[in-house]
Order: C-alpha cells, then sequence, then structure tokens
C-alpha cells in the first residue's frame, strides 16, 4: 500500500525527504551539541586551577591540542591585543557569540520541517477526499476500492506528517534549551579569565620587549 501511495500521491514525496533531512540533522545536532565538543569537563577544571594559580602571568592558558568551542574561544583571546578591558570583553563577548551561531547550524531548518510537514500532511488529506467525493459524484458507493484508497491516502499523508513533525518539535525545542544553557556557561567561564587576561598581556608585552632589548644589547656588545 505504501509503495501505491508513492506511485498515487506526490504528497508523499516531500515527506519522505523531509523525514531524511530531519533525521540528518537530530543526528549530527546530537553529535555537535556534545559536552566534550562545547566545554570539556577536564579544560573547565584546568581553566578554575589557572584562575586560582599565583603564576597566571607565567602560565599560559590551558586550552591546547583542545578541540571545543571553549578552546577556540580562549585562543582568540589569549593573545588579542586589547587596549583596555572594556576591549578585551567586547572581543569575548563577539568570540562567544560565532561558537553559539554554529551551535544554532541547521535549526531553523529544523524547525521549519517541524512546521511544513503536518501541513503537508493536510494537503495530502485534502487531496485524499478530494478523490473520494469524485469517485462519490462518479460512481456512487458502487467502488469501495477506489473509496478506500483515497481515505488510505487522506489518512497516510496526515499520519506522516504528524510522526514527522513531533519528533522534530521535540528535538528542536531540546537543542534550542541546550543551546541556552551552554551560552550561560560558556560565558560564565570566559568571564572569570578575561579580568586576568589584561595585566597577563602586559606581563607577556613586557618580557617580550625586555628579551628584544636583551638581544639588541648583546649584538651591540
Amino acid at each position: 500500500m505504501f509503495a501505491e501511495l508513492l506511485q498515487t500521491s506526490f504528497i508523499m514525496w516531500p515527506l519522505l525527504l523531509s523525514s531524511v533531512v530531519a533525521a540528518a540533522i537530530i543526528v549530527e545536532r546530537f553529535w555537535a551539541l556534545r559536552q566534550n565538543a562545547l566545554l570539556p569537563t577536564k579544560l573547565i577544571q584546568r581553566l578554575a586551577d589557572w584562575v586560582q594559580s599565583h603564576k597566571n602571568y607565567a602560565t599560559p592558558l590551558p586550552y591546547h591540542k583542545v578541540n571545543s568551542s571553549l578552546a577556540r574561544v580562549l585562543h582568540a583571546l589569549e593573545y588579542y591585543p586589547a587596549k583596555n578591558l572594556n576591549d578585551l570583553k567586547a572581543h569575548a563577548k563577539e568570540c562567544c557569540r560565532d561558537e553559539v551561531l554554529k551551535w544554532e547550524r541547521y535549526l531553523n531548518t529544523l524547525g521549519s520541517i517541524a512546521l511544513i510537514t503536518p501541513l503537508l500532511g493536510l494537503l495530502g488529506t485534502v487531496i485524499g477526499m478530494i478523490k473520494v467525493f469524485s469517485v462519490l459524484m462518479q460512481g456512487g458507493i458502487g467502488q469501495p476500492e477506489l473509496l478506500a484508497g483515497g481515505i488510505s491516502e487522506a489518512l497516510v499523508t496526515t499520519a506522516l506528517g504528524l510522526s514527522i513533525a513531533i519528533p522534530s518539535m521535540l528535538c528542536h525545542r531540546h537543542f534550542q534549551r541546550r543551546i541556552e544553557e551552554m551560552e550561560i556557561a560558556l560565558a560564565k567561564h570566559v568571564s572569570h579569565i578575561v579580568a586576568r587576561l589584561i595585566p597577563r598581556q602586559h606581563h607577556v608585552a613586557s618580557e617580550h620587549d625586555r628579551s628584544v632589548s636583551m638581544k639588541t644589547h648583546t649584538l651591540a656588545a
């Protein structure tokens, strides 16, 4: 029956395509939004140790060899030539926002699928009922197999549309909630180290200038 519906109802094809796209997005987002890809627990612990350390000026940020959103933000901040604390805070906010935009990738598509598929199912229902009434007008109720085909088409497309829309909507809401929580956590962890980066950058710059001065003095001697 399903194969027959594919041949008789063009609505089935966009519904099937929507189901494939939605499933791919859901699997990909579950993988992309896992903890280790966003805010690894080990990196958070290293940052906590770094913040509490009394050797922050000499110790680099512990994000190296870690592939995550938090690590990318720290890398963008560590040697950013900030003029003052407010400048560094603005840059940190921009970096965090760039990561959040990556987290939200494909969610608009998933939300659109959740909204459109019930309408496609409803359209299939209307088309199926039109076929039913056309059969009634032409032959009355003397062709029950044709009536059953139209009714089946109407019911199957509606059921398929809802079957796609419900999990798509649930996953969309889940991903949105997770992104909101991770965005707050990312901003929290970054704010803990931003205030310490300004004096560290000054220390690194002074050490660099001192090293250059010593080399110049040695060459001159």
